[in-house]
């Protein structure tokens, strides 16, 4: 848990599943100290089910035009070499333009890949443009 309270960050941490100590850091130190990702964009080739491969830890995978159908739903494979059975992926909607309503899922994740979904949740209009969809592997 963590607390701002007069430009200070009070940081709480668990140890052995309680909350046992906590430290008081500047703010300057958590944005020096801050995490970076290395950062890839790749587009999709031949197909909505074509699968991509990824090298950075977070970034953009655009897909060809989509023509998913009311209520239908595809995936697709994502390759990265870094990714554990126990990495936590995030995946969500970063632009679309076109008809329907777009949903992206985390559907599964193995050593060195992750599936993802995507669904169209409209009940009468088809998908119909190209998806872009934001990631990002912790």
């Amino acid at each position: 848990m963590n607390l701002v309270k007069n430009n200070f960050i009070v940081v709480y941490y668990k140890t052995m599943s309680r909350l046992s100590q906590f430290d008081t850091i500047d703010a300057q130190s958590v944005f020096s100290n801050a995490l970076t990702y290395t950062k890839s964009n790749v587009n999709q080739t031949t197909s909505n089910t074509t699968g991509v491969t990824l090298t950075g830890f977070a970034g953009i995978i655009t897909t060809m035009p989509e023509t998913l159908a009311t209520s239908g739903t595809l995936s697709f494979t994502v390759t990265h070499t870094e990714v554990a059975p126990t990495s936590l992926v995030l995946a969500n909607v970063a632009g679309y333009s076109g008809a329907g309503i777009p949903i992206v899922n985390v559907a599964s994740v193995t050593r060195g890949s992750f599936a993802l979904s995507v669904s169209n949740a409209h009940a009468t209009t088809p998908l119909n443009s190209t998806l872009k969809i934001g990631y990002q592997i912790l």
